[in-house]
């Protein structure tokens, strides 16, 4: 019984000093610990003020390490893009560390270029709203209170012209190809699709009408679509033709609709829009007005389903032509007011023109009279005459500036030699000069000392320190060293001569009063 009592506290021992080996060997390590070990086991020999401080660098790269590690693995999708961007930069990309820095923080290689993907997203929103803004996609309002705001930008309100489905599909054929999600997320906010009570007073009755039985013929699986724009375009060889419209077509006559239940029921039940008397009193009298009410209409349409369309047909094509007759009649009007304005301007131009030049050519005399004969005569000139002015006009003008330039050349050739003539000296540092610079269209002149010539590209450049001039009532002109410094590199162009300064004391010197010239 002993024997059996010792072996068993010995396994007891032997099992919590196994417990705990495995216990510390699963604990993490810690940054500092995981520093000393790297030193002991790499450099053991190294002395202890170096130690420590090797020690201190190494802990700082672990601590960062695991810091940004830590907090990549806790930040959302926008931190973890900022946090990426500790390894996009110059530094990086210098030593081709990108990889290895992307293991070790432990960044994954995901990495996406955000900003062209936003440069995508901003160029299809704006591909999106401008197919929403279209006449042919929506319509516009007209009441003052109908509009919308969103992020204190105010928009009037537009009503959509078909399903969302169907203006997908139409987007997709004209443009590119996208999510129906994406299509509806970029919709404009002020796009709506148009309610009941928006019907009552703007949405088209037979258009709706048509729309609701084609609604209803599709869920009865008679028709393969719901789109009232493709089933009538199965009826017709060409949609935006009048006699394909009216049914005046030999070819569109014969066509049949295509249905997928040959067998139609007898009766269809569907919604309608019908214009319906109402009656009410007020203030003791009888009043009646009509309403825009919605009704559940059943009827047979095996027979005459055909024709409901062929008014759908004339319906749409009234609505195109009367759109190209409008567009077409602002078009003309619009051509009309230019073309009118602009020979409206060139005879008033004319006009002016020749009254200004017989205007000055009288001047100095009292013909009043004449000039004002004159003015009314070129009132009464033909365009043939009127275009006549205007060419010599032209021509006038060209003379006068082709006469511009050369003056302009010949003074340019005069100031030049002038300036050559001038500079006839030869300049020393410390040598006193006047400089000159053209300012607001005059010549303005100040003196100053040499402090340093320099030869480049075959010419001299003088490096000049100017002086203050000092107002004084005697023969002679006074100037003082400037307490800030008034620095310029000049040619030779613009120095006018060399002077001889008197010095009454270190910061003040004078000159006899003489012209620059």
């Amino acid at each position: 019984m002993q024997a059996d009592y010792e072996n068993l506290l010995t396994r007891l021992i032997t099992t919590d000093e196994t417990k705990d080996t495995y216990t510390r060997e699963l604990e993490e390590k810690t940054p500092r610990k995981e520093v000393t070990e790297f030193i002991n086991n790499n450099i053991p020999n190294i002395e202890t003020p170096k130690k420590e401080e090797v020690k201190k660098k190494l802990l700082e790269h672990d601590v960062l390490t695991k810091s940004l590690k830590l907090q990549f693995q806790t930040a959302n999708n926008s931190e973890k893009n900022v946090l990426r961007k500790v390894l996009d930069n110059n530094i990086v990309k210098k030593y081709k560390l990108k990889t290895r820095l992307r293991t070790s923080l432990g960044f994954n290689s995901n990495f996406k270029n955000y900003r062209h993907q936003k440069t995508r997203t901003t160029a299809l929103q704006k591909k999106i709203e401008c197919f929403f803004n279209r006449d042919d996609v929506s319509r516009t309002t007209a009441g003052k209170k109908e509009y919308r705001t969103f992020k204190k930008v105010t928009r009037q309100k537009r009503y959509l012209l078909d399903k969302l489905i169907v203006l997908h599909r139409k987007f997709i054929a004209e443009e590119v190809q996208i999510s129906f999600s994406t299509f509806k997320k970029y919709r404009p906010f002020y796009v709506l699709s148009p309610k009941i009570k928006d019907c009552e007073s703007c949405e088209c009755k037979k258009h709706s009408n048509m729309q609701f039985l084609v609604d209803e013929l599709k869920s009865l699986n008679i028709l393969k679509t719901d789109n009232l724009n493709e089933v009538t375009t199965d009826l017709v060889c060409d949609f935006y033709s009048k006699d394909c419209m009216y049914n005046n077509c030999n070819t569109c006559s014969e066509i049949k609709l295509k249905v997928d239940n040959e067998e139609l029921s007898a009766k269809v039940s569907w919604f309608t829009w019908i214009l319906k008397d109402h009656e009410y009193e007020k203030e003791g009298e009888k009043k009646k007005i009509k309403k825009i009410i919605k009704i559940k209409k059943e009827e047979e349409i095996k027979k005459n389903l055909k024709e409901k369309f062929l008014i759908e047909e004339k319906h749409k094509i009234e609505i195109e032509c009367t759109k190209k007759d409008e567009s077409k009649e602002i078009l003309i009007v619009i051509a009309e007011e230019e073309r009118k304005e602009a020979d409206e301007n060139k005879e008033n131009y004319t006009i002016e023109t020749e009254y200004k030049k017989q205007l000055e050519s009288m001047r100095g005399q009292n013909n009043n009279g004449e000039v004002l004969q004159d003015a009314d005569k070129y009132k009464q000139m033909e365009k043939t005459d009127l275009d006549k002015i205007n060419k010599r006009e032209s021509e006038n003008l060209k003379e006068d500036e082709s006469d511009k330039e050369s003056n302009k050349k010949e003074e340019g050739k005069k100031a030049i030699e002038s300036e050559e003539n001038t500079q006839n000296f030869i300049l020393n540092i410390n040598d006193s000069i006047i400089v000159r610079y053209f300012q607001r269209k005059t010549w303005k002149y100040f003196i100053g000392f040499v402090e340093n010539i320099e030869f480049k590209n075959g010419e001299n450049y003088y490096k000049v320190k100017f002086l203050k001039t000092v107002k004084d009532l005697s023969n002679s002109v006074k100037f003082v060293v400037q307490r800030k410094s008034d620095i310029d590199i000049v040619t030779n162009i613009s120095i006018v001569k060399k002077l001889e300064m008197d010095t009454e004391y270190c910061a003040e010197y004078s000159v006899p009063k003489l012209n620059p010239d």
